[in-house]
């Protein structure tokens, strides 16, 4: 089975701190068990749950566990980095989780009248317009009472923001789907869910993944 894992820099597990070889068979020794034991990894869809600085295609064989968030297989090899996942490539999706989550934000504001201040925020592009409309949409919803879910979402853009110009990138992520749980998007059973799916869908078309490698 091929998969993705991501790595710290120098191939080194985020975890564990062990360096990887690259093309060579790793055992695991035990049986697989997810954050315990086994060669853990993701499929396409779950990479967005598990971002660092280096993005590898791993082979998997032996006992494979397939959970919700991972994959955990008892052997494994890295066949090769992904390399379109670089410095530019991860200021851009930190840029677009801040985008998502002035849209979940930009639906609260409208939805308690804050419309002005809805319409400067989804025309904004650039990190430090986003952030500048952000707080001032957040200003404009406490006047307003009852907005109290619009004012917290103008905070999550303001955040992202933060996390994105520190080259945070997983905060960014984690902050726009927990922004779709609050906003809580219409006919979604699963709005976090949905989030780092659309996340997932955003990173395959820029990175160029297969989704037969995961």
């Amino acid at each position: 089975m091929r998969a993705y894992k991501f790595l710290r820099p120098g191939r080194v597990a985020p975890f564990t701190d062990f360096v990887w070889p690259q093309e060579t068979w790793v055992e695991a020794g035990a049986e697989p068990e997810p954050c315990r034991s086994g060669i853990h990894a993701c499929r396409l869809d779950q990479i967005p749950y598990w971002l660092a600085e280096e993005l590898w295609e791993i082979e998997l064989a032996g006992e494979i566990d397939e959970e919700d968030l991972q994959v955990v297989a008892t052997r494994g090899r890295l066949l090769g980095p992904v390399d379109e996942w670089n410095d530019a490539a991860r200021s851009e999706f930190a840029v677009e989780c801040v985008r998502r989550s002035a849209v979940y934000a930009v639906a609260a504001l409208r939805e308690h009248d804050v419309g002005a201040e809805a319409d400067r925020l989804a025309d904004a592009t650039e990190l430090e317009e986003l952030a500048a409309r952000a707080n001032e949409a957040c200003v404009a919803a406490g006047e307003v009472t009852g907005a109290g879910e619009a004012v917290q979402l103008a905070g999550y853009v303001a955040d992202a923001t933060d996390y994105a110009k520190g080259g945070l990138t997983a905060g960014t992520a984690f902050v726009a789907a927990h922004a779709a749980v609050v906003q809580t998007p219409p006919g979604v059973d699963d709005p976090f869910g949905a989030e780092r799916a659309g996340q997932a869908r955003w990173l395959a078309a820029r990175l160029s993944l297969s989704a037969g490698a995961g």
